[in-house]
C-alpha cells in the first residue's frame, strides 16, 4: 500500500507542474499580446489624436515587425492594417504604412456614394475607394474626407464601384436614370477627377445566395469576389467603365449611357470610356 501511495502521489505531483507549466505559458502569451496591442494602440493614438482598437496583430518575421489590423474606436466600419517596430526609439517613427488616411477616406467617399442611389428598393451594391498623397502632421486628426477634399494633393483618384441586379433594356431603365443622375452629382462634388464602374447581373440571378458571404469590388478576393464569380462562370451580363478627366459631361445623357452600356461588352471589353 505504501508503494502505490509513494507512487501516486508523485504522479499528481507531476501532473499537476505540468498543468501549471502549461497555464503559466498561456497566460505569459496573452500578456504579451495583450501588452502588445497596449503598445501599438498608444502609438496610433499619439499619432492620430484619437484612440484606437487592435483587432489583431503578429511578428512577421520577414519583416521584423508587427502586423496589425486596427480600427478608430469612434467607427469600427474603418478597418486597416499597418506595422510596428517595437525597436525604434523615436515615437514618431514606430507605426510604419498603415494606411488609415486612405481607408478612413474611402470609407467616408463610400458611404456618401451609396446616400446618392435614391431608389432603395433598387437592388445594389455600392462602394468606393480613395487613394490620395495625404501628409499627415503627427500628433494631429485625420481631416473628415468633405473638408479634405479641397485640399487634396495632384494624383488623388477617387473610383466608384456599383453592381445592380438587373440589365437595362431601354435608355431610360431605372438603373440607367439611376446611374446618370449619380454622375451628374458626382461631377459636381469632384469635379472633373473621378471614375464610375457599373456591373450588372441579370434580373434574379444570385437571389438564392447569400450576399453577406460575397465582397465586391476593391474588397474582393479570389475565393469570394462576385465578379470573378461572374466571370468564371461567365454570368457577368454588362460591365461599363467610364472615366471623368478634365471634362465635362456634355457628352453624355442617359440615351448615350445606355448605348455604352449595351455595346460595350459586343466586341469584348475595352479598357475603359474616357471623356
Amino acid at each position: 500500500m505504501k508503494i502505490w501511495l509513494v507512487a501516486f502521489t508523485y504522479i499528481s505531483l507531476f501532473l499537476n507542474i505540468g498543468c501549471f507549466s502549461t497555464s503559466s505559458k498561456e497566460n505569459v502569451d496573452t500578456n504579451s499580446k495583450n501588452n502588445m496591442e497596449e503598445q501599438i494602440e498608444e502609438s496610433l493614438a499619439l499619432k492620430y489624436a484619437e484612440p484606437f482598437k487592435v483587432i489583431d496583430q503578429y511578428f512577421d518575421k520577414s519583416l521584423n515587425v508587427y502586423t496589425f489590423t486596427a480600427s478608430p474606436k469612434a467607427n469600427d466600419d474603418i478597418v486597416f492594417e499597418g506595422n510596428y517596430d517595437e525597436r525604434e526609439s523615436n515615437e514618431q517613427k514606430k507605426i510604419l504604412n498603415d494606411g488609415y488616411p486612405n481607408i478612413k477616406y474611402s470609407y467616408q467617399a463610400g458611404v456618401y456614394f451609396e446616400s446618392l442611389f435614391p431608389n432603395k428598393e433598387l437592388k445594389h451594391e455600392a462602394q468606393a475607394s480613395v487613394y490620395s498623397k495625404y501628409d499627415h502632421t503627427y500628433g494631429t486628426l485625420v481631416p473628415e474626407w468633405d473638408e479634405y477634399l479641397e485640399d487634396r494633393k495632384d494624383g488623388s483618384t477617387i473610383r466608384m464601384n456599383c453592381y445592380f441586379f438587373e440589365v437595362p433594356d431601354q435608355p431610360y431603365h431605372q438603373t440607367v436614370v439611376t446611374l446618370f443622375g449619380i454622375m451628374e452629382t458626382l461631377h459636381e462634388k469632384y469635379e472633373n477627377n473621378y471614375s464610375v464602374y457599373a456591373g450588372f447581373w441579370p434580373k434574379g440571378f444570385l437571389e438564392d445566395k447569400n450576399l453577406e458571404d460575397l465582397t465586391f469590388g476593391f474588397e474582393a478576393t479570389k475565393q469570394e469576389d462576385a465578379d470573378d464569380l461572374l466571370s468564371v462562370m461567365q454570368y457577368l451580363a454588362k460591365v461599363v467603365f467610364i472615366k471623368i478627366v478634365n471634362g465635362t459631361l456634355e457628352g453624355l445623357d442617359e440615351e448615350k449611357l445606355f448605348e455604352l452600356i449595351k455595346d460595350f461588352n459586343k466586341n469584348g471589353p475595352t479598357p475603359m470610356v474616357e471623356f
